[in-house]
């Protein structure tokens, strides 16, 4: 089953920053990580922030932010690997990092 199973079910999708559903969860004091409080929480911010819209699928869209997401992850560890080997120890260190 895919991430785009439920709008081919027809079923309604929000798509909602989960810092938010965080902060709502805090402010009732229920911050306990248990699945099924999570769901309860989950189910209750969406009762009561229901007005919000709901976003249609986009296949083609969630394909671009997947290969801008790695795009980024590759760029970090590019600029990780250059930050590593300015400051590289030994030579024997430097020559075993050349090698990667």
């Amino acid at each position: 089953m895919g991430q785009d199973a439920p709008y081919r079910a027809r079923i309604e999708v929000r798509i909602v920053d989960p810092k938010r559903v965080r902060s709502f969860a805090r402010s009732a004091g229920r911050l306990a990580k248990n699945d099924t409080i999570d769901a309860e929480m989950i189910g209750w911010f969406a009762e009561t922030f229901g007005e919000a819209p709901g976003q249609a699928h986009d296949a083609e869209r969630e394909k671009l932010a997947q290969i801008v997401n790695t795009r980024q992850a590759l760029l970090d560890l590019q600029s990780g690997l250059q930050n590593r080997s300015e400051h590289s120890g030994p030579e024997v260190v430097q020559r075993v990092q050349a090698r990667q």
